[in-house]
């Protein structure tokens, strides 16, 4: 999780994910940023599979907002450049 155009702003580090769609994601954090704050999401989802062998990932590179905020975290609308790719799976 990173904020665009924030050179003094730390990246906010690896996060919980919660309910996550094509439109967006809600993300667990004691410290959400605040509603209308601009984001950039980074996010390697692992897909199926009850093996691990037989599972697949799926790399998630976002852009969006924060939509709201609440105890738990904050929920964070996707915009159109978002993109979802496939990782390849390393051989045995």
């Amino acid at each position: 999780i990173s904020l665009p155009g924030e050179a003094s702003h730390a990246d906010m580090g690896n996060l919980v994910t919660r309910d996550i769609s094509m439109n967006g994601v809600f993300l667990i954090t004691d410290t959400p940023l605040p509603v209308g704050a601009k984001i950039n999401v980074d996010m390697i989802l692992t897909l199926g599979g009850r093996k691990k062998q037989d599972s697949q990932q799926a790399w998630i590179k976002a852009s969006g907002k924060v939509l709201r905020t609440d105890n738990l975290g904050m929920a964070v609308g996707f915009d159109d450049k978002s993109r979802i790719l496939p990782l390849s799976k390393k051989s045995a």
